[in-house]
C-alpha cells in the first residue's frame, strides 16, 4: 500500500505467517493454532476457521485468500466488511 503522498509505502497486516498446509491432528494443536492466530492476526481480517479450529481440519492458503479479500474490500470501501456490519447493528469489534 502507498500513502496518500504517493511516495511512502505503508506496511499492512495481512494475517499471520505460518507453514502451509497445517494439518490439525490434535485438540492441543487446534488450540495452539487458534491462540497463534489471535495473537498475530487482526480480528476483522481473520479467516473463520482460525476462530474455532477443529481437529482433523487443514489450515492452508485459503486463510490468506480470506484476509486478502477482506483487505481489498477495505481498500475499496474504507472499512472492513465486518466493521460495516457491526455499525449497522450497533455492535463493535
Amino acid at each position: 500500500m502507498i500513502s496518500d503522498s504517493g511516495t511512502s509505502p505503508i506496511l499492512m497486516d495481512l494475517g499471520s505467517l505460518a507453514p502451509s498446509p497445517l494439518h490439525i491432528t490434535s485438540r492441543a494443536l487446534a488450540l495452539q493454532t487458534q491462540d497463534l492466530a489471535a495473537e498475530h492476526s487482526t480480528l476483522p481480517y481473520r479467516a473463520p476457521e482460525l476462530f474455532d479450529t477443529k481437529t482433523g481440519t487443514v489450515i492452508d492458503t485459503k486463510t490468506d485468500i480470506w484476509s486478502f479479500g477482506c483487505t481489498l474490500f477495505a481498500c475499496l470501501v474504507g472499512k472492513s466488511p465486518f466493521e460495516m456490519r457491526s455499525e449497522e447493528t450497533g455492535g463493535s469489534l
